[in-house]
């Protein structure tokens, strides 16, 4: 069905083309059942393109308000639909936006270094995880490094989640916000199944059948975190420039019980480790200087 609904809106975009009524550029996919449209337009008026993103969902939540918990039923539907995890993350997305900023403002800048990471060090590299399963696993290396507080070192949380990135085989990631073991018997018997699933296990804090363990290629993000932890220093709010290897992880010990096992490569970037919020990432420098990532 999102085959089909993807194809018609194509369809009607390229008769958009067709009666000049817009410029538009329709992305080219490389899967047979693509989950998303992605396309650019302009107006014949104006210069500049605009990038869209349209993902066909259903409606499985109704409406939305602060605080929501789906009730177990939301959830046995689609498990009793039996088609494969992550299907229905697109149905999702509102729950998954409420439960990223719902955290501390800190956090969120927190997640952005590593969306900016991601970006230099992974983006375009075949079957990766998505950007979302990076933002899951920051709040994760947040709550078990810093106990939840809104107040933490930037550095050091860091450093803990690309800890646990080389530690992914032993990752089991999951929270109860939105779904537990004990709402439903048939939705606890499920989730039990989920968590015992070989590792790493990463379930959407929105959706229990999505695990963003299986099916990426996780040894290459291990890779990459393994050669930043042995490479990549920071900056101390006295403007002190070490490594990150001088942060002890923060980490539970059956989180990070694992030996090194990558060859590092050259790469020096900085973070302010203290500083409680700070803007995008905006500028790279050349091979042997700094890189302002916050």
């Amino acid at each position: 069905m999102r085959k089909e609904i993807i194809e018609e809106i194509s369809k009607k975009l390229e008769e958009c083309k067709r009666k000049n009524t817009f410029e538009v550029q329709i992305e080219k996919t490389k899967w047979n059942n693509p989950r998303v449209l992605s396309f650019c337009m302009r107006s014949t008026k104006v210069p500049d393109f605009i990038d869209f993103d349209v993902l066909p969902a259903y409606n499985a939540l109704g409406q939305l308000i602060s605080g929501y918990k789906p009730p177990p039923e939301v959830y046995l539907r689609l498990i009793r639909d039996a088609s494969p995890g992550e299907n229905f993350s697109s149905c999702f997305t509102e729950l998954q936006r409420e439960f990223i900023i719902s955290r501390p403002t800190k956090v969120k800048s927190f997640i952005r270094l590593v969306k900016h990471w991601y970006k230099t060090k992974l983006h375009g590299n075949r079957n990766v995880p998505p950007k979302y399963a990076f933002e899951l696993l920051s709040i994760y290396a947040w709550e078990k490094g810093s106990n939840g507080q809104p107040r933490f070192n930037m550095a050091q949380s860091f450093r803990n989640f690309l800890e646990l990135i080389c530690n992914y085989r032993e990752l089991c990631v999951w929270w109860t916000e939105n779904y537990n073991l004990y709402d439903n018997a048939e939705l606890g018997e499920f989730l039990e199944e989920q968590i015992e699933k070989p590792r790493p296990v990463i379930l959407d804090p929105a959706d229990p059948t999505g695990n963003f363990g299986v099916g990426y290629n996780w040894e290459l993000v291990a890779i990459e975190a393994e050669s930043c932890l042995s490479t990549m220093r920071y900056r101390t709010s006295a403007e002190q420039i070490r490594d990150f290897r001088d942060l002890p992880p923060t980490l539970p010990d059956s989180l990070i019980s694992r030996s090194p096992r990558y060859v590092p490569r050259l790469n020096s970037w900085s973070t302010d480790a203290d500083n409680e919020s700070s803007p995008p990432p905006t500028q790279q420098e050349t091979s042997g200087t700094y890189c302002t990532i916050l």
